[in-house]
């Protein structure tokens, strides 16, 4: 029994330590943000901008905060203008790290709960 219970915590602990590798921001190559940049900036369908906006705030998050959450914001508007609720989830599940980033517990705290 107690091996059992031993295993199953090394699994839970796995679990959790993998999940948490997706949430820290990685730089993004400077190819990708230009791709992003065009599909904002192009003729692409307004939900492929919702998403290219998320990854462009996602991509500043570490070197330019300021021009992050303008990414986020653009992308959110856009979101709630063409009625996108996964779009709009996207964008605003980011919001929480920015405030984090910027040292704003507080609000990255009551943001989510909106």
């Amino acid at each position: 029994m107690l091996k059992n219970e031993k295993n199953i915590l090394i699994a839970l602990a796995i679990l959790f330590s993998a999940n948490t590798l997706f949430a820290q921001p990685a730089p993004i190559q400077q190819s990708a943000i230009d791709s992003f940049k065009n599909t904002v900036n192009g003729k692409a369908p307004d939900t492929a901008k919702v998403h290219a906006f998320y990854w462009l705030s996602r991509a500043k998050t570490l070197s330019n905060m300021d021009e992050s959450v303008g990414f986020a914001n653009k992308g959110l508007d856009l979101a709630r203008q063409i009625k996108f609720p996964i779009g709009s989830w996207n964008v605003w599940k980011h919001f929480p790290s920015l405030m984090l980033s910027r040292l704003h517990l507080k609000k990255a705290l009551v943001l989510p709960m909106k």
